[in-house]
């Protein structure tokens, strides 16, 4: 069920350019400073860290956008950006198709290349009684952002989900259990 944002070049450059008004959210979850039974906010939701500690060496921290700020965040990065009403009708449609549950971010920081590389990460979304609902196995094409031992890459959930889920990232390296557990809810 790996299924991916797939946008023509051109709709491709401007996808990336629109993470730029995301950069204050990614610039948090580089940090390590996110221990187990913590939470963090994101856009609006709360993330509650389950399970995975962090490391001054090993880092795994993940962000949420919800659908309407995913579209909000393209309408305004067309505005600055000057695009043609084609250009954003064809970015909200590959939103809307294929980002209806919205979008995880995740950061990931190891010892070595090897480790941080994107092939080794399963992310998994559950609802809120734990049963499977998406789950996209990464690559390394998928990085945002990769620099050697750390990665910034993310998924774009094509169902709806809720406003209680859950988002477990797998280390194929560390398995046989899921490394790192994470609590979604919505603010109220």
């Amino acid at each position: 069920m790996n299924k991916r944002l797939t946008i023509p070049l051109c709709i491709g450059v401007m996808f990336f350019s629109g993470i730029a008004s995301s950069l204050a959210q990614t610039k948090e979850i580089m940090k390590a400073r996110w221990p187990v039974g913590t939470k963090q906010e994101s856009h609006g939701f709360t993330i509650l860290r389950e399970t995975g500690d962090n490391a001054a060496k090993q880092i795994t921290n993940i962000s949420y956008m919800p659908l309407p700020l995913l579209i909000e965040e393209a309408k305004t990065t067309a505005e600055t950006e000057k695009w043609t009403a084609e250009q954003l009708a064809i970015r909200l449609s590959k939103l809307q198709g294929q980002g209806s549950g919205g979008r995880v971010q995740v950061y990931i920081s190891r010892p070595t290349t090897e480790a941080a590389n994107a092939s080794n990460f399963t992310l998994l979304v559950e609802n809120e009684q734990g049963k499977e609902l998406y789950r996209e196995e990464f690559d390394p094409e998928t990085a945002l952002q990769s620099a050697g031992r750390s990665n910034l890459f993310e998924a774009y959930i094509p169902i709806e989900i809720g406003s209680i889920f859950y988002v477990s990232l797998i280390d194929e390296l560390s398995r046989p259990t899921p490394s790192y557990r994470f609590l979604i809810r919505k603010k109220d």
